[in-house]
């Protein structure tokens, strides 16, 4: 087996190539060049320091003169220093300055340094200028002034107060790598102010550049008068690459600032405010970040306790005794952004008459605004979000800040109250039309808004109501004002096309000034759904267009119990379009009035207010449906509908117009109430009715009623009810006592006792007009009813009917008992004020014994038997005697009076009564009065002139009176001719007794003696008229003539 042996070494085939002489001189002639200037830059870096060190540096002092002369020249004021002294720190060279001194024009230090130390860093070299390593200065004492002429001056120089854009000073100090400025004073003075100077000491100043790196600070203790704690300044920034260094446009970096607490007052005492303060402190720290000299961010906290200020004088004083929040600003090309956090604010109120202090807070937790200025890509936009805001302590707190006067009269009007939680406001408004854009712009507000939204939720809102402007409405209508509300909760969420809303909330006040009466509206319990969409405008609009859309509105207070949904639109102009459906669970009936709306007639309202006194209305509705500015529709009912129908039970309904009235004859217009009404009320466009199934006036019933106006557009559409009724007939006279009916009859029924049920049919005709003629039309209906009176005989077994109307009564087939027998009428009263009436019956005395009479009714009746038919008429006017006319020959009739009264049954003893105006020559205007009862033949003349002497009885101008003879009417007075064969003046004056007690004590009454018997006699037979008579009698027992003369009466 052989072995092999194989080589590491490569091929020989790979050759290597030789490195060649030319390249080996290249380089080592670089190598000579590069030592070669080491060597120069070596001996010349050691030249200058040596140089420096042993030539320069220790002449430096000698250089001062000029030093200060020069900067003297540059400065324009008197520069000096103490000593320049040199040193070196390592290899770096330094100066001692001590006692530089800068005086101000009157010769006082305004600038003294008594020690300084600055270091030369070698990068001057490069730089071609001074740099300095380090610069050290101690105690240095600065003053900062400003002269009567205004002229403000740093340590005596004088320095212009707008920005000039010279960079020096700035460039320098960041081409230094370090300066510390230790235990430094910074002096205030200033002429204008008749205030004394002011200083902060122990300033500390440090400054750290390194290379693009740059770091300050600046800390100062409090002073004890503005400055209540330590002042501290710090920035961290980098500047750009290849610009100029000293130009704030190229940094880049951070900031922060921090105060103690600085007195307000006392600031103000030595700076111009903005606004008057007068108490309070506030501390704050802020950190700034910056980019290219522009401030991208910064963030901060403010503490301020008891301050108390006013922004404008006009304004009021803002009080804050306490005052916390965090803050952020953000800024982005024109896109500025402000986050405020942990807010709380106490606002201060005027305190109590005992002293008490009164403070509200406002607080929350975050609050995002958003303003951006308008350029040609987009419009102004302003926008804020937050967590929770209080409006009245907000409306309060703006009331004290620079805002507009319209805003802020607006802000007093409106007086938000409440709280906004989780909410976002946002306006954007149209792009600019000119070019003019941008931060330099002044936004005017011109543009339209373009985009808005406002979300929230609504934690109980009130705002208050605005008053409708003066005037009516073309359709003679009250305006309505701007709602107003009182502790609204729920939320909503809207836009500039459309929104919708959640309301929940209970104990709630709605204000709608104009739309009712009683513009505020209590309310328990509110739910509501509603959803709005915003549509495009009519080339007439002159507000927005949009439609609203109501679902699930539940709404209970003490008044209702409902539920709707409703359909709104309005175009833009007029008062838009409705559809609307209410039902109602339950309504108080008393109420109803108070919730028609200002366009119903205003007298409608008012009669219903007052004519709805009692009930429940259970299952109602209320419908709207049309154009509004029609609204109700009762002048065209073919332009919508407006329907309300509520059924109601327990009710009452006092048909008496209100206000009162008096009707055309002076009759107060009165109807007494009804109680216990059960039926249905509608009111549909331009007919108002109530169908009435069943109600009552105490025990009298009433069934079938129904009232009804056909057009309420007119006032020639007159209230007609129409109804019928069943009941006790003594019920039925008292609701005519107590109505007009009762006072046009002078309250005569009131003296009528009734008994018995009867039945009425009954319309009434109300005009709407002022001092209204109602219109009556019924039939009453007697059902062997009883009527009676004081001292007359009762009427009973009554049936039949009677018609009547305001001005007339007719009786129908009308028949009763009366006096034991039975009775018939028939006539009444005429349209035109006469009256005619026609009765026959009979007395039957011995049934009308039974009847329990009492008075002298029954007395007469113990001396009558038997039975006789009699005949009445009557008829005349108003204004004058009745004409009568009354016979019967009571041949029927016992009758056991004195003679010559008495006869048997069977006997004729012929009976006529008449009235009537007087025929014969020179009686004009009297009327005559004839009687004939058997033997006894009287005449009177009477004169009534109810005109003159209003309620008082006929007088008798003269009379006759003849018994068994004739006796014809004397020229004046009262004669009478008596032809009788006896005269019992006992039995005479004891009929009169009884007739006057009632038969008691009546043989007492026959002892009294004969005169008085006459007497008696005489007096009953004036036939009630008054009279005055002395009479002389001849008078035989034995059957002689008697002849009486009476004097002429006195009415």
């Amino acid at each position: 087996m052989s072995e092999r042996n194989e080589s590491a070494d490569p091929p020989e085939h790979e050759q290597v190539r030789p490195v060649s002489g030319t390249d080996h001189v290249v380089l080592r002639r670089i190598l000579r060049v590069v030592l070669t200037l080491a060597l120069v830059l070596y001996f010349l870096a050691t030249a200058m320091f040596l140089g420096l060190r042993y030539g320069v540096l220790p002449r430096v002092d000698t250089f001062r003169p000029r030093i200060e002369a020069a900067v003297s020249e540059k400065l324009r004021t008197q520069f000096t220093i103490g000593r320049l002294a040199p040193h070196w720190s390592g290899f770096q060279p330094g100066l001692d300055i001590t006692n530089l001194v800068i005086r101000d024009h009157d010769g006082h230090p305004a600038l003294t340094i008594p020690h300084a130390t600055a270091t030369v860093s070698w990068r001057s070299l490069w730089q071609f200028q001074p740099a300095l390593s380090s610069l050290i200065v101690d105690q240095p004492d600065v003053l900062v002034s400003r002269g009567e002429d205004g002229v403000l001056a740093v340590a005596g120089v004088p320095v212009p107060t707008r920005h000039s854009g010279n960079d020096t000073l700035s460039t320098w100090l960041l081409r230094q790598q370090a300066i510390v400025v230790r235990g430094g004073v910074l002096r205030w003075r200033d002429a204008t102010r008749d205030v004394p100077e002011i200083a902060l000491r122990d300033i500390r100043i440090a400054i750290l550049n390194d290379g693009h790196d740059h770091r300050m600070a600046l800390q100062a203790p409090p002073d004890g008068k503005v400055l209540h704690g330590p002042l501290d300044f710090r920035t961290q920034f980098r500047h750009a690459p290849l610009s100029a260094i000293g130009k704030p446009i190229n940094w880049t970096g951070q900031a922060y600032v921090s105060t103690g607490p600085v007195d307000l007052p006392a600031l103000a005492r030595y700076i111009s405010f903005p606004i008057e303060t007068f108490a309070g402190s506030i501390d704050n720290a802020i950190w700034i970040d910056f980019s290219e000299g522009r401030m991208t961010s910064a963030n901060g906290r403010l503490n301020g306790n008891d301050v108390a200020l006013r922004v404008r004088p006009t304004q009021p004083k803002l009080l804050l005794p306490v005052a916390h929040f965090l803050w952020r600003v953000e800024a982005n090309q024109g896109d500025f952004r402000l986050q405020l956090s942990d807010l709380r604010a106490e606002l201060g109120q005027p305190p109590l008459e005992d002293g008490t202090p009164l403070t509200r807070t406002l607080q929350f937790q975050t609050l995002d605004g958003r303003y951006r200025t308008a350029t040609q890509q987009h419009g102004q936009l302003l926008g804020v979000t937050g967590d929770r805001v209080d409006l009245g302590i907000l409306a309060e707190f703006s009331r004290a800040l620079p805002l507009p006067r319209r805003f802020l009269n607006q802000l007093v009007r409106i007086n938000p109250r409440g709280l906004v939680s989780n909410y976002v406001i946002e306006v954007e408004r149209g792009k600019p039309e000119s070019g003019e854009v941008g931060s330099d712009r002044r936004p005017t507000g011109a543009e339209p808004i373009e985009r808005y939204r406002f979300k929230g939720d609504l934690q109980g809102i009130s705002f208050a109501a605005q008053e409708p402007g003066p005037g009516l409405t073309p359709r003679g209508h009250p305006r309505a004002g701007i709602p107003g509300i009182e502790n609204l909760w729920g939320n909503v969420d809207a836009d500039e096309k459309g929104g919708r809303a959640l309301l929940d909330t209970s104990k709630v006040a709605l204000t709608l000034p104009g739309v009712f009466d009683d513009p505020r509206l209590l309310i328990d319990r509110l739910y509501a759904r509603a959803e709005w969409t915003m549509l495009p405008k009519d080339t007439d609009s002159t507000r927005p267009a949009f439609a609203l859309k109501l679902t699930d509105v539940k709404v209970s207070n003490p008044d209702v119990d409902a539920t709707a949904t409703a359909n709104y639109s309005n175009p833009g102009h007029g008062r838009g379009s409705l559809d609307l459906k209410a039902d109602f669970q339950r309504a108080q009936v008393t109420r109803i009035a108070r919730y028609l709306p200002t366009a119903v007639s205003e007298k409608l309202r008012i009669y219903l207010g007052h004519g709805l006194q009692a009930g429940v209305s259970r299952g109602g509705t209320i419908e709207v449906h049309g154009d509004l500015t029609k609204f109700p529709y009762s002048r065209d009912p073919g332009a919508g509908i407006f329907q309300i129908v509520a059924p109601f039970t327990g009710g009452r309904f006092d048909p008496t117009p209100y206000p009162p009235r008096n009707m055309r004859n002076g009759t107060p217009n009165v109807w007494p109430a009804f109680d216990g009404i059960d039926g249905v009320f509608e009111l549909k466009q331009n007919v108002l009715r109530f169908d009435i199934e069943r109600g009552r006036y105490k025990r009298f019933a009433v069934t079938s009623v129904n009232g009804r106006i056909d057009d309420l557009g007119t006032k020639a559409s007159n209230l007609v009810i129409r109804g019928n009724g069943r009941g006790p007939l003594a019920d039925m006279l008292d609701y005519v006592n107590g109505s007009s009916l009762g006072i046009m009859a002078r309250r005569q029924t009131e003296k009528i006792r009734a008994e018995g049920p009867a039945s009425l049919a009954l319309r009434l005709t109300i005009p709407r007009t002022p001092k209204p003629h109602i219109g009556v039309e019924g039939t009453l209906g007697f059902q062997n009813n009883r009527l009676s009176a004081n001292h007359v005989p009762p009427l009973s077994q009554l049936t039949g009917r009677v018609r009547f109307t305001e001005r007339t009564a007719e009786a129908e087939r009308l028949s009763g008992q009366f006096m034991g027998g039975d009775v018939h009428a028939n006539g009444g009263l005429r349209q035109d004020g006469t009256y005619a009436l026609a009765l026959d019956g009979h007395i039957a005395v011995d049934a009308a014994r039974g009847l329990g009479l009492h008075g002298p009714a029954a007395q007469v009746l113990t001396h009558m038997s038997g039975s006789a038919p009699y005949e009445l008429n009557v008829s005349g006017a108003k204004g004058s005697l009745p004409q009568v006319s009354a016979n019967s020959d009571l041949s029927g009739l016992a009758l056991d009076f004195p003679a010559p009264f008495n006869k048997p049954a069977g006997t004729p003893m012929p009976l006529h009564f008449a009235v009537k105006p007087s025929s014969e020559a020179g009686e004009s205007g009297l009327e005559r009065a004839d009687l004939t009862l058997g033997p006894v033949a009287a005449a009177y003349l009477l004169r009534y002139q109810p005109r003159v002497q209003p309620g008082q009885p006929p007088t008798v101008v003269r009379g006759a009176i003849g018994v068994n003879r004739p006796a014809d009417l004397p020229s004046e007075g009262v004669v009478a001719a008596v032809d009788v064969k006896e005269f019992d003046a006992d039995a005479w004056r004891l009929l009169a007794a009884q007739l006057r007690g009632g038969g008691v004590a009546a043989t007492g009454a026959a002892g009294a003696g004969g005169a008085s018997g006459a007497g008696g006699a005489g007096g009953a037979g004036s036939g009630g008229a008054t009279s005055n008579t002395s009479a002389t009698s001849n008078t035989s027992t034995a059957g002689a003539a008697s002849t009486t003369t009476a004097a002429s009466p006195q009415a």
